[in-house]
């Protein structure tokens, strides 16, 4: 993932770039109404394996576990241990890590 101010040329931001948009709004609520914006972000993604079907081989869910449980973790844990890792070393802190419903 990228985030990115979005740019028609040097200097110049796109009208809807959203990063844009959303300082234009922060700076009129703190102007006009003296309020201070604090935002953060959800990231959510799955963490998949390849199948060992030498034939047909796809990407499915590295677990099967269900909606919100725990054991979704054991198989998932070493690879979200890495991901929080890199995460706190770029200074974003990790507040929650859980397992979402799938299809």
């Amino acid at each position: 993932m990228v985030l990115v101010d979005m740019h028609l040329k040097p200097n110049t931001p796109w009208e809807y770039c959203p990063r844009t948009a959303l300082r234009r709004v922060a700076m009129t609520l703190e102007e006009e109404f003296g309020l201070v914006v604090n935002a953060g972000f959800e990231s959510e993604f799955f963490i998949l394996r390849k199948t060992t079907r030498e034939v047909n081989s796809k990407w499915v869910p590295i677990d099967s576990a269900v909606y919100c449980s725990s054991l979704g973790f054991d198989a998932a844990t070493p690879v979200l241990f890495e991901v929080i890792e890199a995460l706190q070393n770029m200074h974003i802190s990790v507040e929650q890590v859980f397992q979402l419903l799938r299809n």
